[in-house]
């Protein structure tokens, strides 16, 4: 049975995360996402989406064994720029795993970046406090570096607020067709089996 060949029903679920790029001017020195005549924010934010520090995440979360490059292809991720948006769609064997992959993957990419965002802002305040104790505290330098300083350690338990989820996977009701799969084995990788926690 193990090597037997099956069809079994899949299920798609789908969440969305929503771009929202900043101009070069804002958040300097952060690594936000921004607008740019060169590339597409959302494409940037998809390809994000895509990483392995985004894979391992997920991986943590629902407790998986599989390597970083099968969690990543538990996901589909597609840029809609018309919407601003990066489309999260997880397919299964189960409905409710569908939905669990998907919201998985959308927590990832928040936490993750965000996690950059503020370790980046915490690296600008050592930089500027070292500047910042090397002038005199009575020069226009000092009172801009002070500033920024100020500005930066504020956003240490802020969320990068270039991305946020717009629309959780809900469970869904109707498979999208069946698969040929290779193995009951396989059907189980794809579906979690007992991998979810």
């Amino acid at each position: 049975l193990a090597n037997a060949q099956l069809e079994q029903d899949q299920y798609e679920a789908t969440a969305e995360v929503l771009v929202s790029p900043v101009g070069s001017g804002t958040l300097v020195g952060l690594p936000v996402f921004r607008t740019s005549a060169s590339g597409s924010s959302v494409v940037a934010a998809a390809r994000f989406a895509n990483s392995d520090a985004v894979a391992r995440r997920v991986r943590a979360d629902l407790n998986l064994s599989l390597p970083v490059t099968e969690v990543i292809g538990l996901i589909r991720v597609t840029p809609r720029e018309q919407r601003s948006v990066v489309a999260l769609t997880a397919r299964a064997v189960t409905p409710d795993d569908a939905a669990r992959i998907a919201n998985s993957y959308a927590r990832a990419i928040l936490t993750e970046q965000s996690e950059r965002f503020r370790a980046q802002a915490r690296r600008l305040v050592d930089r500027l406090s070292r500047e910042l104790r090397a002038v005199d505290p009575r020069t226009p330098r000092a009172m801009v570096l002070s500033d920024r300083v100020d500005a930066f350690r504020a956003l240490y338990d802020q969320r990068d607020p270039t991305l946020k989820l717009v629309s959780r996977a809900g469970v869904p009701s109707t498979p999208v067709g069946p698969t040929l799969l290779a193995s009951v084995a396989i059907a189980a990788v794809i579906g979690l089996g007992v991998g979810v926690a």
